[in-house]
């Protein structure tokens, strides 16, 4: 498939932006300690081994000794660098998410000499923070909208089937749950933990995280992975203040949005899909319009803002990144807001 121009200036701004980075930064070790200042915010950290409270004596280091045990404490563990070995590749595509330089995985592999797998799971890991903070000002589709990019097998395509036939299987089973109670049936059809289809039964309205802590007497590390692994099913929404409420999926499958607003937008992010990517598939779906608000987003997405965000972010495994899965319902930005 021939590359579109808007993509043809993208690579040349990367190819030229690289040059520019790689004389900011000098090299790996100062890509490693420009994340490193990113995430050691903190004056101290407790050994776990010990439980001696130890002084962080630099900002740039990945690891260091207990005072009082001797063990190594890794600053990094349990962060969004979590045993990352190569930090150049990581910063490099967060600022060119931050300039709204968008390059395909194949040609980011090309110019920072890694393979494509390591690409495509920072561009997932990333699309995956930023969609958390989709909070406000968002327009919520079905992703059947969006059926025209959607020619990219994953794991969740049925076998040999074309990759859109992953999409229809979501649309029979949201027909299916909306002939009958959306809310109370969409649990089964979703392959859900028994904690978390209780989690999903306690919270009838909005709730706090307390709240809903104190109602399942849970940890709140455990209600926290829970509580994310709804969220990114679509099941449940974020708001602000920390508090929880159930998506109404009755409601977002019908879209009070009007006909000629819904579908430019999902146009919209389907040329963003056409120009640089050619196609997505349906399970990364929501994670790719994660990247297409940033790309234009200046003002949100300003220079370290989104190393900032993933920066804050806990860490994200291999197996949950690969486990995610577009929810039948899409969170789009509604508005394109430029510097």
């Amino acid at each position: 498939m021939a590359i579109s121009d808007r993509a043809k200036g993208s690579n040349a701004r990367a190819v030229l932006t690289l040059k520019d980075l790689d004389d900011e930064f000098g090299s790996e070790s100062g890509y490693r300690s420009a994340a490193l200042r990113d995430i050691n915010k903190r004056e101290s950290v407790i050994c776990k081994k010990c439980d001696l409270e130890n002084k962080i004596p630099s900002l740039d280091l990945r690891s260091m000794h207990c005072k009082g045990c001797k063990s190594i404490i890794w600053l990094t563990a349990d962060t969004f660098y979590h045993k990352v070995r190569l930090f150049r590749p990581r910063v490099v595509i967060m600022r060119w998410f931050e300039m709204g330089i968008i390059v395909s995985a194949n040609q980011a592999a090309k110019l920072l000499t890694v393979s494509n797998d390591t690409v495509n799971l920072i561009y997932k890991q990333v699309g995956i923070v930023v969609s958390k903070l989709m909070l406000d000002n968002i327009v919520e589709e079905p992703s059947s909208n969006c059926v025209d990019i959607m020619d990219r097998r994953s794991i969740e395509t049925p076998a040999r089937e074309p990759a859109v036939a992953e999409e229809f299987e979501i649309q029979a089973t949201m027909k299916k749950c909306l002939g009958q109670d959306a809310n109370s049936d969409i649990k089964d059809a979703i392959q859900l933990e028994e904690d978390e289809k209780i989690a999903l039964d306690v919270l009838s309205e909005k709730m706090s995280f307390d709240q809903i802590s104190e109602l399942l007497k849970m940890e709140p590390s455990d209600l926290t992975r829970i509580l994310m692994s709804l969220e990114l099913k679509g099941l449940i929404k974020a708001m602000p203040g920390s508090k929880f409420i159930r998506n109404d999926l009755s409601v977002s499958a019908q879209s009070k949005t009007k006909p000629e607003n819904k579908m430019s937008i999902a146009t919209t992010f389907m040329y963003f899909v056409k120009d640089y990517f050619q196609g997505v598939s349906r399970k990364y779906l929501q994670l790719y319009v994660s990247l297409h608000w940033i790309s234009f987003d200046r003002i949100r997405w300003e220079t370290k803002a989104l190393r900032k965000a993933c920066a804050s972010h806990p860490h994200i495994s291999y197996e949950e990144t690969l486990s995610y899965v577009t929810p039948p319902i899409v969170k789009f930005i509604r508005e394109r807001r430029v510097a």
